[in-house]
């Protein structure tokens, strides 16, 4: 299934709120949320997001360069599943 990069964005955030547990208190999420800096996401966090983002999209993070890049905020994990 193609996904546009809006609905994926919506993925990534449903995932972040509802797997991940991530209590946002009524905070508002947008392309240029950081994932680490702005919703200090820790290590197992981050680990449960990579694993949901793989189970949902079927894809494999494979690359720990550019994993890290795309973990930067939730436009750039959006645009990393788009082209993979």
């Amino acid at each position: 299934m193609q996904y546009t990069y809006e609905e994926i964005k919506e993925e990534i955030i449903k995932i972040i709120r509802e797997e991940i547990g991530w209590n946002d208190n009524g905070c508002t999420f947008g392309e240029e949320t950081r994932l680490i800096d702005d919703l200090e996401l820790d290590s197992v966090m981050i680990v449960q997001l990579i694993v949901a983002v793989e189970e949902k999209f079927q894809i494999e993070f494979s690359d720990s360069e550019d994993l890290l890049k795309c973990l930067e905020t939730i436009g750039s994990l959006a645009e990393w599943i788009i082209g993979n």
